[in-house]
């Protein structure tokens, strides 16, 4: 009767610590090469105490994710009660600077947040575009417009492929970029099939006409049918 107790208490406890050790405890997140920090790593306490084996992590955890711009990646299990969780932030397409000097980051998604002080140093890499509309006019719940979003990341893209240089991106109003090339020529873009007018900016300003007219190039407005060159009176 005492061996069958003892062997008994010794099933409950080897029953007690396979149930712990298969059983998330531990979670460690990682976003890129950095660990995430606490926010981030939060999203992911409901998982706490879920089995390791018949938990489906490839739908619970893109589902915990409350920040968009986060992508889950990959997991890694680990006995006893460890998971590893490896994501990636989204890279921005560009980024958007109001009246108030405010500079958003806007993700391939269309989500706009703004920008962290580290975005807003360094624009070396990230298109930026300064706007006279007011963020509100142009994105509803946190996410840009599509009809905007759609044609500024083709602007961003096509610009990144170009041999364009441009001191300024300014977006003037719902239907319109002017820009500024480094020979302080001011172009006017309609916001619509911008991919085509970059292209198309592009063998204006490497044509023999523009090279050869008699006055100064001052002006390119891509809005009607055929580009308009305005020179110095």
């Amino acid at each position: 009767m005492k061996k069958n107790l003892s062997l008994l208490v010794l099933v409950l406890i080897a029953f007690a610590v396979a149930s712990y050790a298969t059983r998330v405890s531990t979670i460690v997140c990682i976003v890129g090469e950095r660990e995430c920090t606490e926010s981030e790593r939060n999203q992911f306490v409901p998982l706490v105490g879920k089995s390791l084996f018949f938990t489906r992590f490839d739908n619970e955890i893109p589902a915990l994710l409350t920040d968009q711009t986060l992508i889950f990646t990959s997991l890694k299990k680990q006995l006893p009660g460890s998971i590893f969780i490896i994501l990636q932030k989204e890279k921005p397409v560009y980024l958007l600077q109001d009246e108030e000097s405010t500079v958003w980051t806007v993700y391939e998604n269309g989500m706009i947040v703004a920008a962290s002080a580290m975005e807003q140093g360094d624009t070396t890499e990230t298109l930026l575009i300064t706007t006279q509309l007011p963020i509100a006019s142009v994105t509803e719940n946190s996410t840009m417009l599509p009809k905007y979003h759609s044609e500024l990341t083709q602007f961003s893209f096509s610009l990144y492929k170009s041999s364009l240089e441009l001191q300024n991106r300014r977006w003037i109003d719902a239907n319109t970029l002017e820009l500024t090339t480094k020979e302080d020529i001011n172009v006017f873009m309609p916001l619509e099939n911008t991919a085509q007018h970059v292209r198309e900016l592009e063998a204006v300003l490497n044509s023999n006409e523009a090279q050869t007219l008699p006055k100064p190039l001052r002006e390119i407005d891509l809005r009607y049918k055929y580009p308009v060159l305005r020179t110095d009176e």
